[in-house]
């Protein structure tokens, strides 16, 4: 005789819960294909006679190969710096096209202008684009010292692009 279903097992929402789970198991391994080759074996991390491991806590480096950690080399005000005006050159153009979308619905329900389709997809495009070289010049108008004189970082921005373009 056959034992009873997982549901007559386990009564109540928790039986069919466990019903859920076990059939998208099923599901998942069924759908899962076997990939290339054989399966693969892991090393196993040799062992000293004292049972230390030369891996440590699972990962694939030894201990005697890892670096030592280092302070970050960027310091925190630049960071924030670079960060600031990404955001800026970026956020305010962006927020600004985003803008413009109920500008035209107001413009074509309320006003009754009829602005063409293209308008709006032009116009959106260049807010975007705009928006995508604000970051770009947010972080090429930062330098890497963090005592900076200017606000917007015209110079810093000529200085790094011109770092970027020299050929060596």
């Amino acid at each position: 005789m056959a034992p009873p279903p997982l549901s007559a097992r386990l009564p109540g929402l928790a039986g069919r819960r466990l019903m859920v789970r076990v059939a998208r198991q099923r599901q998942s391994v069924a759908r899962a294909g076997r990939g290339f080759g054989g399966k693969k074996e892991k090393a196993q991390p040799s062992t000293d006679a004292e049972g230390s491991s030369d891996v440590a806590f699972g990962g694939a480096e030894p201990l005697e190969e890892r670096l030592p950690p280092q302070e970050p080399s960027v310091p925190d005000e630049v960071v924030d710096r670079a960060l600031t005006r990404m955001l800026t050159f970026s956020g305010i153009p962006f927020g600004a096209g985003l803008l413009f979308f109920p500008a035209f619905w107001y413009l074509k329900v309320v006003k009754h202008v009829d602005v063409p389709t293209w308008v709006v997809y032009a116009v959106s495009s260049l807010f975007v684009g705009v928006s995508l070289a604000g970051i770009s010049y947010g972080l090429l108008s930062t330098s890497g010292t963090p005592s900076q004189k200017s606000f917007l970082g015209v110079d810093d921005f000529k200085k790094n692009v011109g770092n970027l373009t020299k050929r060596k």
